[in-house]
């Protein structure tokens, strides 16, 4: 199910994203959004195959979990496929 995150209106006003740039190049992203009083979900987080393994992708979540714990979130839900292995071997 692919839905352009805009159009949906429980997201509408709340989604925040993050870009990590290198020389002003962005080289990966994060979404995530506080859903509830006291409850966050990150719903992407990806990065540039060419600069991978650099730990952009640690730094995106670990930001996007700061800035829910800052708007109130004690519970943050990341989800992803359970197929991607990759991305559940740095979110463990």
């Amino acid at each position: 199910d692919r839905r352009i995150l805009h159009s949906e209106p429980e997201y509408s006003g709340k989604v925040l994203i993050n870009v990590y740039r290198i020389q002003n190049k962005p080289v990966g992203f994060s979404v995530f959004y506080p859903k509830e009083l006291l409850e966050g979900n990150i719903l992407f987080i990806a990065v540039d195959k060419d600069y991978r393994k650099q730990g952009i992708a640690r730094k995106l979540t670990l930001n996007a979990i700061d800035e829910l714990q800052k708007r109130g979130s004690q519970v943050i839900r990341l989800w992803t496929r359970a197929e991607n292995v990759r991305a559940r071997k740095l979110y463990e």
